[in-house]
């Protein structure tokens, strides 16, 4: 996100600086009152409404509406979510089961291809027991059908997925051919926060072949402020509807725009660090 900072004496002349750059439909990303020693001033961070609006319409805003049909689909809507190991995928499909934001425990299932990671299977296990809700386990290609037609009766089912190293680019072991024959109709990415821009885009460009179509980042508690995020989510270039932030269930799962919309501007100019900053509501 290209954005420029002003500074003025006071937030009046900041923002006259803004509007002789930009004009009058500059959008206001974040502003901040600074002391470095020299007396009080005013600093804003500021882009074009029209960058700004580009940016917008990378994210999703709601939750999809899973009780609407698929007039070339009959079933579930079923929601992958893929990435490398540690990410927090199993728990980020827990929030997504219960979390308001989401699917919020209404007709929701679990299925799950991580059968590698020793434990994998329990822990899912235990959740869903904990929750109420059924969960397929699937080993192999001739279980897929079976699977899905015991959870033809939910409106939305979490597949979740063994973790994928950065080495597997180009190589496709049983579980991914097994999301294959699932075809799910969303596929998440799901990133830490933390993540270096170029280490996401080599995961995005390993799980291409999968049919990705969103980018969630998780363990936002990890960055402080929220740093780089947008950055972030500009880079890997996929749509984003949910951020996850904590290990609270369902507690720690919010609306992706909001707080992805609010990390804009956060990147401190050069020479700045360490003064408070305040985002502009």
């Amino acid at each position: 996100m290209q954005h420029e900072f002003f500074r003025g004496q006071d937030m009046r002349e900041a923002m006259g600086k803004v509007r002789a750059s930009m004009g009058e439909d500059a959008m206001v990303l974040f502003s901040r009152s600074i002391d470095d020693g020299n007396g009080a001033s005013a600093e804003i961070a500021a882009a074009p409404a029209a960058v700004v609006d580009a940016f917008r319409l990378g994210l999703e805003w709601g939750s999809p509406e899973i009780k609407r049909s698929d007039p070339s689909r009959l079933g579930p809507r079923f929601v992958a979510l893929v990435g490398p190991p540690g990410a927090g995928k199993t728990l980020t499909g827990v929030k997504l089961a219960l979390s308001e934001h989401a699917f919020a425990g209404n007709g929701v299932g679990f299925l799950t291809l991580d059968t590698y990671r020793v434990g994998a299977v329990d822990e899912l296990q235990t959740y869903a027991e904990l929750m109420g809700v059924p969960v397929e386990v699937v080993y192999s290609r001739r279980e897929v059908e079976g699977a899905i037609q015991r959870l033809r009766h939910c409106q939305a089912v979490i597949v979740d997925t063994p973790g994928r190293t950065p080495d597997a680019i180009g190589r496709f072991g049983p579980w991914e051919q097994l999301l294959r024959l699932i075809n799910p109709h969303e596929v998440h990415l799901v990133l830490p926060a933390s993540v270096r821009l170029d280490v996401a885009g080599h995961y995005r460009a390993s799980l291409k072949e999968l049919g990705v179509t969103h980018f969630l980042p998780t363990k936002l508690d990890h960055v402080p402020g929220d740093a780089g995020l947008a950055e972030l989510v500009e880079s890997v270039g996929l749509p984003s509807r949910w951020v996850a932030d904590g290990h609270e269930v369902p507690g720690n799962l919010r609306p992706a725009g909001p707080r992805i919309l609010t990390a804009l501007g956060k990147m401190a100019p050069t020479g700045f660090d360490g003064v408070e900053k305040r985002a502009v509501s």
